[in-house]
């Protein structure tokens, strides 16, 4: 944690903690909570962390539009703060291990020999900070295995991204893709109706869901 500026006993805020701070910092900036919900920052700076974007990146992608551009003046101070208090929250628990990751091989290189086998589950609701972590961990040894069903993916408003278990052949060539098809709990006139609809979804690997019931 000293790496990234951080005590070894730092503290971890939780959503309420997040929301009591962004309205510290919307009071020191003079921003008007009636014009702009605090609730509604904190979501898109979770979502920024979600993207391993910092405050600088963020206020990049925010260029020429006066709304998001107020968030990241935010954001800004909001970290800085957060800093200062030796805290983090639950977006940079993943990001700034992916930041330190980045920016020190050797600490990597010891974390891949510490953990030399990598499962996830849910993999189609993983986040871009998440899919940079596994990547790092996984990149040399490829001893990785990953579960997930891209039609289930329910989770893009909190900043999942589908586009991980869509690619994941191409990011690690060679893997084996094993299809579950086999469906025990519903019956072939649910399945066949659902396929109906599930079919139409754009990006997904083709499968053909039976059932014996």
């Amino acid at each position: 944690s000293e790496k990234i500026g951080l005590s070894p006993k730092f503290l971890v805020y939780d959503d309420s903690d997040q929301t009591v701070l962004v309205k510290e910092c919307l009071a020191a900036l003079n921003i008007d909570t009636g014009k702009i919900s605090p609730n509604a920052i904190v979501e898109k700076i979770s979502r920024a962390k979600d993207s391993c974007l910092d405050p600088e990146s963020f206020a990049l992608k925010c260029e020429g539009n006066p709304y998001l551009m107020k968030i990241s003046k935010v954001y800004e101070l909001y970290q800085k703060r957060l800093m200062q208090l030796e805290a983090v929250d639950f977006g940079d628990l993943i990001r700034l291990a992916v930041k330190m990751f980045d920016e020190n091989s050797e600490l990597l290189s010891l974390y891949r020999r510490r953990w030399k086998y990598v499962m996830v589950d849910e993999y189609q609701d993983t986040n871009h900070a998440q899919y940079r972590l596994i990547e790092h961990l996984a990149r040399e040894h490829r001893n990785i295995c990953v579960v997930g069903d891209e039609d289930q993916s329910i989770y893009r408003w909190r900043g999942a991204d589908v586009s991980n278990i869509l690619r994941f052949a191409e990011d690690f060539p060679g893997c084996d893709v094993v299809k579950l098809e086999q469906n025990y709990r519903s019956s072939k006139s649910f399945i066949r109706a659902s396929a109906v609809l599930i079919n139409n979804n754009a990006g997904r690997t083709n499968k053909e869901i039976r059932t014996d019931n």
